[in-house]
């Protein structure tokens, strides 16, 4: 059990990890407000950012943060032409054949780009060392790599917010998931900012892949888990909501952090459901509710 002197440091461990939490559902939130499609191979695209930060770093030497943007719009692109190849066909469906299509077509996604990673990097477990040396916050050391993963995770989510909230695009953007219906009829081209929403997420998903290679042990298989998270926080936060995603994406880091401090790391799945369940309990639509 945690000292009373080391919950100081149990807190600041979890918003490090709650700030990455938090970057990478936002990307899912997005698709999934805007869009409307629930992406179950958005941890996929998570992995394929933290594999591809690997490689660039351990066989051309090439730091995680200078290879951020790339990776990102490598992801981006990846998650854009998913979107260009079959999924958008969703949208010529009635609701019910939608609902089984997107399911189906995102499952399929999934096994796609679990299975090339696999043949092109393996199934076993990959880390790097980058910015390990400690640092020293109130008297604790954290690495220098968590520290700086969790500012970029923070910076990236600020900049969402201020896009969606400030931007043309984000006005656009926040009015698709308000009502698409509506933003059809007044002259929007929904086709088109479906699109962009997808290649935006895409490009968050590759950017925490990024930050989470930093610090974290992955492997091509990681991806599920990852996406599991990132639903938790959504549902938690609310669906379309940033503020409510960095809000959730906190308390669960908090909630990992503590279980693993005062009981046993392999619980903190089982406690993030507990958590979920009894936000939703108390409020049905998440913390925030359902909105951009």
């Amino acid at each position: 059990m945690a000292g009373s002197g080391t919950w100081v440091a149990v807190v600041l461990d979890g918003l490090i990890l709650g700030g990455v939490y938090a970057l990478t559902a936002l990307g899912l939130n997005l698709q999934y407000a805007v869009a409307g499609i629930l992406n179950l191979a958005y941890g996929e695209l998570v992995m394929l950012g933290a594999l591809l930060t690997y490689t660039l770093y351990t066989a051309g030497r090439l730091s995680p943060l200078a290879s951020l943007l790339g990776v990102s719009a490598a992801a981006g692109v990846v998650s854009g032409a998913a979107y260009l190849a079959g999924l958008r066909r969703v949208f010529r469906m009635d609701r019910r054949e939608a609902e089984v299509a997107m399911l189906l077509l995102t499952f399929a996604l999934l096994f796609i780009l679990q299975s090339s990673a696999l043949m092109l990097w393996g199934a076993e477990l990959r880390h790097y060392t980058f910015w390990s040396e400690p640092v020293f916050l109130l008297g604790h050391p954290f690495s220098t790599n968590r520290l700086v993963a969790a500012a970029g995770a923070f910076l990236l989510s600020g900049v969402l917010y201020g896009i969606l909230r400030w931007s043309s695009l984000g006005r656009v953007l926040r009015g698709m998931a308000d009502n698409p219906r509506a933003a059809q009829l007044v002259g929007v081209g929904v086709e088109r900012y479906r699109l962009v929403a997808f290649g935006i997420g895409g490009m968050l998903a590759g950017a925490s892949g990024t930050l989470l290679s930093m610090f974290w042990s992955f492997s091509p298989t990681a991806g599920i888990d990852v996406t599991v998270r990132a639903l938790v926080v959504i549902v938690l936060g609310g669906i379309g909501s940033v503020v409510g995603s960095l809000t959730a994406g906190l308390l669960l880091g908090l909630a990992e952090s503590v279980v693993s401090a005062v009981w046993d790391p392999a619980l903190r799945l089982t406690v993030n459901f507990a958590v979920l369940t009894g936000i939703l309990l108390w409020r049905p639509r998440g913390l925030f509710g359902w909105r951009t």
